[in-house]
């Protein structure tokens, strides 16, 4: 099984079926397929694709020790100053 943000299984052999034949009648479901598509933004599609495949390629080390991982965060007051804080994450 493919895992995909846009398309199903049964979504994917649609349309490769009717890209295939090519019918002269177009089926409901193709039809919605289509009307979606053409509203879509492929170049932002294209970005968020690579965005999500350098997301999957990142090296993080398994077995990571709860002090290991840590964020650094401001709190800020309204009437003083910004106070400096580190966000431990425990497991």
């Amino acid at each position: 099984m493919v895992r995909s943000f846009i398309l199903s299984d049964v979504q994917r052999l649609a349309i490769k079926d009717y890209l295939r034949k090519r019918p002269n009648a177009m089926s409901p479901q193709i039809r919605q397929i289509r009307l979606r598509a053409k509203k879509l933004d492929f170049a932002v599609m294209k970005s968020d694709v690579e965005l999500l495949r350098r997301l999957a390629d990142l090296k993080v080390p398994k077995g990571r020790k709860a002090l290991d991982v840590k964020a650094s965060f401001e709190v800020k007051h309204t009437q003083s100053e910004s106070v400096k804080s580190t966000f431990i994450a425990r497991g």
